[in-house]
């Protein structure tokens, strides 16, 4: 019993050890990232989510803006790039990719759905355009997406 106990620990503990070294080399790819498009005297990000509203009564913090680098997922799941802790949003409830130089927008089946501009966004993905309006869960977004970044 005990040998079967301690393989199991052991397996979790190499698990763990492997996960922390993936956070670890997306965060350092992340800073390349940041300080290529610096030294090409671009913004850090390409585009950005900003909240435009905040309801009275809610009980988590939002962010000034989320930079999009590329591939995010929002939702309330702590592994979500863009964590909210709404409980309107799902665990992972839409992402934001990009693709042949534009972003995109999909709802990962969430119960609430995803909302660009007022209208639901389907199962397939819709491209983003500067200043559109993105409602998932009770918080509003607007996307920005500088000139330069086309």
């Amino acid at each position: 019993m005990f040998g079967i106990l301690s393989k199991i620990i052991s397996a979790i503990f190499i698990l763990l050890v492997y996960y922390f070294i993936f956070i670890i080399v997306r965060m350092i790819y992340s800073d390349i990232n940041v300080m290529k498009r610096k030294k090409a005297g671009l913004p850090e990000y390409e585009a950005y989510l900003k909240p435009i509203n905040q309801p009275n009564g809610v009980h988590f913090d939002l962010e000034e803006r989320y930079p999009l680098y590329g591939d995010e997922t929002i939702g309330r799941g702590k592994d979500c790039e863009i964590y909210i802790a709404d409980t309107f949003m799902s665990h992972r409830h839409s992402r934001i990719f990009k693709e042949d130089g534009g972003f995109f927008l999909e709802d990962l089946g969430s119960t609430n759905g995803t909302f660009l501009n007022g209208n639901e966004v389907a199962e397939e993905a819709t491209e983003l355009l500067d200043g559109d309006k993105i409602c998932i869960g009770q918080v509003e977004f607007m996307f920005l997406c500088p000139k330069e970044a086309k």
